[in-house]
């Protein structure tokens, strides 16, 4: 829901509750420099870009990042395959989008946040997560599975068996922008 809500520039930013007068800061929370837009937050912020270039090197993707609509467009546009970066792309897209907003919201919220390498870890366990989830793995073979865990670099530690029975690995919800 949140990456539907972003999509179409609809999410509250700090640059739109500036403009109806509800905050007096406009200044992004992650990198407390720029104007917090829905550009800025997910592509153009430094924090942002430090997460985005390594999720763009995990899907063998070697460009810096787009702006939310170019990135929307390429995914798009790149992420109809049924390739395993295809899939890769498509996952760590919509986490990205996720965790970046739950860190933005962390921060304004709790007064807490993680530099940006634990927000890469988080949107890495939730690619994990997913590919030990019942509907991604009837959707996904176990050989595209092993090679997604092989390019994101962690192991398969969900027991199949478990998955079988009932056990369902918590993520965030995903863009039906994409499926």
């Amino acid at each position: 829901m949140i990456q539907w809500i972003a999509f179409h520039g609809k999410l509250l930013t700090r640059v739109r509750l500036f403009s109806w007068g509800i905050i007096a800061d406009k200044s992004c929370v992650l990198c407390g420099g720029s104007e917090e837009s829905h550009d800025h937050i997910f592509f153009v912020c430094p924090f942002s870009i430090a997460v985005w270039n390594l999720c763009l090197l995990k899907c063998s993707i070697s460009r810096p990042p787009l702006p939310l609509r170019d990135e929307i467009s390429w995914g798009l546009a790149n992420g109809r395959s049924k390739s395993v970066y295809g899939l890769i792309f498509k996952l760590i897209f919509a986490a990205s989008i996720y965790f970046l907003w739950g860190e933005r919201n962390n921060r304004i919220f709790k007064a807490k946040g993680m530099p940006w390498q634990g927000v890469f870890d988080l949107i890495v366990e939730n690619l994990h997560a997913c590919l030990c989830d019942q509907e991604t793995s009837a959707a996904v073979d176990d050989s595209t599975r092993e090679a997604l865990c092989q390019r994101i670099e962690i192991q398969l530690r969900c027991d199949l068996r478990a998955m079988a029975i009932g056990s369902h690995a918590q993520r965030p919800p995903q863009s039906q922008q994409f499926n």
